[in-house]
């Protein structure tokens, strides 16, 4: 007998067994059967999930932009499928260097830099002003950092497991982009609570704030404008065009001036670079698309972005809610820096200490708790001068490995994957100065995406 035949054998005979049970005991509670049923169904995904956790990580990867079909009735955010499947991949990820299937691979430079800075937040939760808040934190934070982890050592050890990756990427966020724009066709927003009085915002499929759903976009969206390129049959190559339309048509949909900002600096870092492919054909192209943009757009989406001119603006116009709030944040930032410099307020305290009259210089703010809005600003704040060296020190690393790629004397073809990843990975950075991205899994997956452009790179030099 196989080993294959006796684990499938096993799980049918212990689902039969389960629902035999079921049943039988009807007879004795009505209640019992519904409950048991579900074992058997747990039971096999669970033995699926260690038999394959490559796929159970793939789908965990497609959840990320449909996060609403991840939540679980009447568990509220302390349970959903992310969380039930994340600890069998780990799981079986541990089993399987046991067992010698896997070999644990050395980190490279940046990942020790990022790894020395998740070991630093975690030693510092003892000392922070908030140490409950920090837990929290610090737990989030190693789950993301797992998450990078195991896509990239997958993606390293399984050469397949990297175009399963992209699509497990692209498809679920056009997915999730056609049900928002369906869900926000009504007027509201079937998937999220958030509301907005004089738009509607759209988050596709997930349970996030507009601007976070616009940083998810990013990287499907170019990675697809990558395959566009690819050569390939031509229902191929529009189908891929489509996809990419849906993408960016969503990041517009969200109606987020930052993701505008971050999108317009990710797209023009590859082509500066690649400036050596750009012919007179793309010129009139981008021109054409610049001239004729505005009149596509909603009216409502030109409106805020010229209402990025209040940044420097005066009088009432300068008073815009949001930018006022952005500019208390880097006020409160900076009290707090003043007073922790070294080693920060610890993991997760900005918003706490946002409250507090002693960092707060507006009064009607005095116990309202508010993130940062920017990456930077929270890793400077909460992790001090020694966080920040190490995590700034990992991203340059990562960009610079990044970028080597797109570098090369190498036609449009055999760059465009590596120009796709460095201009989401561009993006998402930029996305951080608006957004405090630390604890996003599209953050930390952006930056696997990075290590495994920069693996699959191989110099001539090098061979």
């Amino acid at each position: 007998m196989s080993a294959s035949f006796g684990q499938t054998s096993l799980v049918l005979l212990t689902a039969l067994l389960f629902s035999v049970t079921a049943f039988v005991s009807g007879y004795v509670d009505p209640t019992v059967p519904l409950l048991l049923f579900g074992l058997p169904a747990g039971l096999i995904a669970l033995l699926i999930c260690l038999r394959y956790p490559d796929h159970t990580l793939l789908l965990l990867v497609a959840l990320i932009p449909l996060d609403f079909f991840a939540q679980l009735p009447n568990a509220g955010p302390t349970l959903s499928l992310f969380k039930l499947l994340f600890p069998i991949v780990a799981t079986a990820y541990v089993i399987q260097l046991a067992s010698g299937k896997l070999t644990l691979l050395p980190l490279s430079t940046e990942e020790k830099f990022l790894a020395l800075f998740v070991v630093f937040a975690i030693i510092m939760v003892p000392f922070s002003v908030n140490v409950l808040g920090s837990l929290g934190t610090i737990r989030r934070l190693v789950s993301v950092a797992l998450l990078y982890f195991f896509i990239t050592r997958y993606a390293e050890l399984w050469p397949r497991f990297k175009l399963r990756l992209e699509l497990a990427v692209i498809l679920p966020s056009v997915l999730s982009v056609i049900l928002g724009l369906f869900g926000s066709s009504t007027g509201s927003n079937m998937f999220s609570s958030f509301t907005d009085d004089s738009l509607t915002r759209i988050t596709g499929a997930t349970t996030q704030s507009p601007n976070d759903y616009a940083l998810i976009l990013f990287l499907p969206a170019f990675l697809s404008a990558a395959r566009v390129i690819q050569p390939s049959q031509p229902l191929v190559r529009l189908f891929w065009l489509a996809c990419t339309a849906i993408l960016l048509g969503g990041i517009v949909m969200t109606f987020s001036r930052s993701a505008f900002l971050a999108l317009a600096v990710g797209m023009a870092a590859p082509v500066l670079l690649l400036w050596r492919h750009i012919t007179p054909f793309h010129v009139i192209g981008l021109v054409a698309s610049l001239v004729f943009l505005p009149f596509v757009l909603p009216a409502e989406y030109v409106e805020r972005l010229a209402s990025l001119g209040n940044l420097f603006g005066d009088g009432q116009r300068a008073t815009e809610l949001s930018l006022l709030r952005r500019a208390n944040y880097i006020d409160v930032g900076m009290r707090i820096f003043e007073k922790y410099p070294l080693l920060g307020s610890g993991p997760g305290t900005f918003a706490w200490l946002h409250a507090k009259p002693e960092f707060q210089s507006l009064p009607f703010l005095y116990g309202v708790e508010r993130m940062p809005h920017n990456l930077y600003l929270q890793v400077l704040t909460e992790n001090g001068l020694v966080g920040t060296v190490l995590f700034l020190t990992a991203l340059a690393m990562i960009l610079a490995k990044c970028a080597r790629p797109v570098l090369r004397p190498a036609p449009l073809v055999e760059v465009a994957f590596y120009a796709a990843v460095l201009a989401a990975l561009i993006s998402t950075l930029a996305m951080g100065l608006f957004v405090h991205v630390l604890l996003n899994k599209s953050f930390w997956l952006v930056l696997a995406f990075a290590r495994i452009s920069a693996r699959d790179y191989r110099s001539p030099e090098t061979g």
